[in-house]
């Protein structure tokens, strides 16, 4: 069975320590709240996936990236981790990829999410947002089978 570990540490100066462990592989990175909020992006990711779309989350780290995408089929999605020089979206490297049911990839990031919008930010230390979709995420999760 698969397995999959989202940390998200508290953020400081709009700079977030990220760690993905899973039994596949493992990334640690530092991303940037500047362009784009990636928390954010991996929210309406999660909501994506669940609706059989697939998506992408990309983590800036100046001028690096990160992405996370997710492919769903069926009650199935395959989470890839990739890394490109100077964010070229189009010069991904997969770090690692893991595939499960909706419930073993989703679920554990979902959970590193909702601790995450329970932290104390303060809004110099990263932008907020709209974190409602959370809501339905999880009632949708909740509700799948598990195999």
């Amino acid at each position: 069975m698969p397995w999959l570990k989202l940390v998200l540490e508290q953020p400081r100066h709009g700079w977030l320590q990220v760690h993905v462990t899973s039994a596949l592989g493992a990334v640690a990175f530092i991303a940037s709240d500047v362009p784009n909020n990636p928390v954010m992006d991996l929210i309406s990711a999660l909501g994506l996936a669940l609706r059989e779309e697939n998506s992408l989350a990309w983590w800036n780290l100046e001028p690096d990236g990160y992405y996370f995408e997710f492919t769903p089929s069926d009650q199935n999605v395959r989470l890839s981790v990739s890394f490109a020089h100077n964010s070229a979206r189009n010069r991904r490297q997969e770090v690692f990829s893991i595939s499960g049911t909706k419930q073993e990839i989703l679920l554990p990031i979902w959970r590193a999410l909702q601790c995450f919008v329970s932290l104390d930010v303060q809004e110099r230390d990263w932008r907020q947002g709209d974190y409602a979709e959370l809501l339905s995420i999880g009632k949708a999760l909740r509700i799948q089978p598990v195999a």
